[in-house]
């Protein structure tokens, strides 16, 4: 089996190559709602998935079907339904939640969610994976032929579609070189250094152009714009507005709890941290390992085997090998680079915003851990581990064999014309 089919890779990385746009047969009762996915009126859209609610028989007689559908329209109901869910809590702001999702809402998305092995609530696939396509399929890829399937707002919409988009190319730009980052090990087993530096090169190009796409998001999604819509990516970790998580109607488990949504339920960068070997603190440990239930499983599986020996970074410390260090170095350069962007990014987005609106910097991610600690946190686990660690230590580079070997020669030397002089006395 080849790497893109034993971890479910396409052409674009983790992002799936093609989504449906279309209901699936049977489920017509929330055409209602897809029409109206985009509605900035909290209120009318919580009326609209009231009035939709179709029979308690009819609703149970297509979870059932759930299994036969095709897999695209399995994604289409995962994202769609858990927009909407997302959607519902939020739809009237901060101040007015629902912690309750309707039967025909939360059993539908329990039962998908639960049978594609993802979680059953609104995260980061539903957003990206999922929720795109090209906009001309005879055209490549690019920012400029993408577009989203589910737009959340009609204010800002033009910006607030533009926040998926960018993510969505992220996905893309360091997915090409996936398949290669797994090649690697062969590579390094049969101490190919040539198709190693190909890898390598490829690595760098991947994340410089992912820092390039960070850098557009000031500039196509305004923070004034990201902050209207902001709050659909809260969790429910918050005591006070969901003492108890959310619950879904109809549905016999625990109270659901979940963190907010953010790029970090994607496996991207990650790959890249394990694949430079970057090693995070104890405390983000937990966070990283946290968000590795968002994975699709068969990308986790990609995670852990990207990780298993030969690990590119001892492997380059082990040879003598100028080119494939300085690649090295410029890979654990740029991931840093990307470290740094992405803080001055959610310091714009967040709190030089939510400053302006004297809006309570304690109450960013109430319950989980701050968004500046653990970016901080970060930024210098991988200047630790990559630029301070990687300093062309190669112990079969021949200084360290002829530097001890001169050495010993001086004493010698030394030695023999301190025992003259002292014969000569």
């Amino acid at each position: 089996m080849d790497i893109e089919s034993k971890y479910n890779i396409s052409s674009y990385g983790f992002l799936s190559e093609y989504n449906s746009e279309t209901m699936p047969l049977g489920w017509d009762y929330l055409l209602p709602l897809q029409e109206n996915i985009s509605v900035d009126d909290g209120e009318l859209f919580r009326k609209t998935v009231h009035k939709i609610a179709p029979p308690d028989n009819e609703l149970d007689q297509l979870i059932e079907r759930i299994p036969d559908l095709a897999l695209k329209d399995q994604k289409f109901l995962y994202a769609f339904l858990g927009v909407v869910q997302a959607k519902y809590v939020w739809a009237k702001g901060e101040k007015d939640t629902e912690a309750n999702i309707p039967k025909h809402i939360g059993k539908p998305l329990h039962a998908i969610g639960t049978i594609m092995k993802l979680p059953p609530f609104f995260n980061y696939y539903p957003c990206t994976g999922f929720n795109w396509n090209l906009k001309d399929p005879s055209k490549p890829f690019s920012l400029d032929n993408i577009r989203v399937i589910f737009s959340l707002k009609q204010k800002f919409r033009e910006h607030v579609d533009n926040f998926f988009l960018l993510h969505i190319a992220i996905e893309a730009a360091g997915g090409k070189c996936l398949a290669d980052m797994m090649k690697a090990k062969e590579y390094m087993i049969k101490r190919d250094n040539k198709k190693l530096v190909k890898v390598m090169e490829n690595v760098l190009t991947s994340i410089s152009n992912i820092v390039n796409i960070m850098k557009q998001f000031p500039v196509k999604c305004s923070p004034e714009a990201y902050y209207s819509f902001r709050h659909i990516f809260n969790g429910v970790y918050d005591k006070e507005k969901f003492p108890e998580g959310i619950k879904y109607e109809g549905v016999e488990c625990d109270p659901i709890l979940y963190p907010s949504v953010n790029a970090g339920q994607s496996p991207i960068i990650p790959a890249f941290d394990t694949f430079l070997g970057v090693e995070h603190q104890d405390n983000d440990k937990l966070i990283v390992h946290g968000n590795q239930q968002f994975y699709h499983p068969r990308h986790l599986q990609f995670i852990f085997d990207l990780g298993r020996a030969p690990v590119v970074k001892t492997y380059i410390e082990s040879i003598n090998n100028k080119e494939l260090t300085t690649l090295y170095q410029k890979c654990a350069e740029k991931i840093l680079n990307f470290r740094r962007v992405h803080y001055s990014i959610v310091k714009t987005y967040l709190y030089e915003k939510m400053k302006a609106h004297n809006v309570d910097l304690s109450d960013i991610a109430k319950g989980e851990r701050h968004p500046s600690d653990l970016l901080n946190s970060f930024i210098n686990s991988t200047q630790k581990n990559h630029v301070h660690t990687l300093q062309i230590k190669n112990r079969s580079n021949p200084g360290y064999i002829l530097i001890p070997i001169f050495v010993v020669l001086l004493s010698l030397i030394f030695m023999k014309f301190y025992k003259s002089l002292s014969q000569g006395h």
